[in-house]
Order: C-alpha cells, then structure tokens, then sequence
C-alpha cells in the first residue's frame, strides 16, 4: 500500500470514529487509542518510493488534530471540563503508543535518512500536537453549549 491510500484509510478510520461519537455518544472516545494506534501503523508501514518521515510524521498529527476537533465539536455528550479532560485522556493514551511507534520507525531508517531529519520528524509530532492542544484544548468548552434552541 502507497502513502496515498494509507493516509486516506487513516483519515477514513478516523472520520468513521467522529461519525460514531454523533450517533452513538461516548463511544468515539473510547476508542480514540486503538483508533489512533491504527491510523499509526497505517501511515508507518505503507510503502514509498524514498522513505519521508517528516511528512509521515506531519500527515498523522494533522490527522489526530483533526479527529481530536472532530471528537470535541460533534460528540455527544455534555461539554464540559470534565468530559474535556476524558477527551484529553483518552487522547493522550493514544498518543503514547503512537509516539513510541513513531520513534521506532524512524529509528529503523537509520542509514538511509541523515540523523537530523530522524531528529526533526520526532520533535515534530508532539510539536504540532502541543500547538493544536494549546490552541484548541478548550474547544467545543464554553457557555454556548448550555444554551440550545435560541437563548
């Protein structure tokens, strides 16, 4: 399988488990780990003509951003603090895993990428994910979401 297909699978995979959390509420984020872990190995072992770990590293934590925004703004369930930190934890139990595969990937490539590309596609990741989280940890957190229907 090509990078091509690998990350429309991932991105298939998780938008499939953003859908899921809308109809059937805490479920999404139950299965957040093993939703990130696989979209993880998807887009690590798909095949490439040259191996290219910074923007593997740069396709999956777009992707994870954009299941963490889809999870916080369409899942079901009250929204607030408390269900943000279950959001939160249940990410961060995905992320764990995926980051170690991620350095043990890169790792492999030893003699084929120079060490500084090895380098800059592991601080990358969590990087990209510390911005998003700092930015977007709150969302879908606020005094609109106790008001429906026209307050």
């Amino acid at each position: 399988m090509n990078i091509l297909t690998a990350t429309l699978l991932s991105a298939l995979l998780l938008g499939s488990n953003v859908l899921l959390g809308y109809y059937a509420a805490p479920w999404e984020i139950l299965l957040t780990p093993l939703v990130i872990v696989a979209a993880t190995l998807l887009l690590l072992t798909a095949h490439s003509s040259r191996p290219t770990p910074i923007l593997r590293t740069l396709l999956l934590a777009v992707l994870i951003c954009g299941h963490d925004i889809g999870v916080k703004l369409y899942g079901g369930g009250s929204h607030d603090a408390e269900g943000q930190g279950l959001i939160h934890a249940f990410l961060f139990m995905g992320l764990l895993p995926a980051y170690g595969l991620l350095i043990l990937r890169v790792s492999q490539l030893k003699g084929v990428v120079p060490w500084h590309t090895r380098l800059g596609a592991c601080l990358l990741f969590p990087l990209v994910l510390a911005i998003h989280l700092f930015f977007f940890g709150e969302l879908g957190y606020g005094l609109s979401n106790d008001c429906r229907y026209g307050c």
